[in-house]
């Protein structure tokens, strides 16, 4: 697992998490422009423009056949979202609600 944030306080967070859980993670301060990895499965919980912005970088940073779990959006921001997930070469397999909140499970072609 490599968890990546921009804020070191949610680094620290989530080492101090994943120490407590003894679960064996690398957690580092960046941007995933910044891994040069590709990934089978990403977790993307921010902003729904945010996730629209980053739909490109998040689908060249998985592997072929791998999908993106993104969530921590509004069900208003859901449309643009997928749009710009399809756009990005993703195909949108399962949308989850929870009340107004709303997560996406895409996948990459392979």
């Amino acid at each position: 697992i490599l968890a990546i944030d921009i804020d070191p306080q949610a680094i620290k967070a989530t080492t101090e998490n994943a120490a407590a859980n003894s679960v064996a993670i690398e957690a580092r301060t960046g941007t995933l422009d910044d891994a040069t990895e590709r990934f089978d499965v990403i977790v993307a919980n921010i902003s729904g423009l945010t996730l629209q912005r980053l739909a490109p970088i998040l689908t060249a940073s998985l592997n072929d056949s791998g999908t993106l779990i993104a969530s921590g959006f509004l069900d208003e921001a859901l449309d643009g979202l997928t749009s710009a997930f399809e756009s990005a070469g993703l195909s949108i397999e399962r949308v989850i609600e929870d009340g107004q909140w709303r997560s996406v499970i895409a996948r990459r072609p392979a």
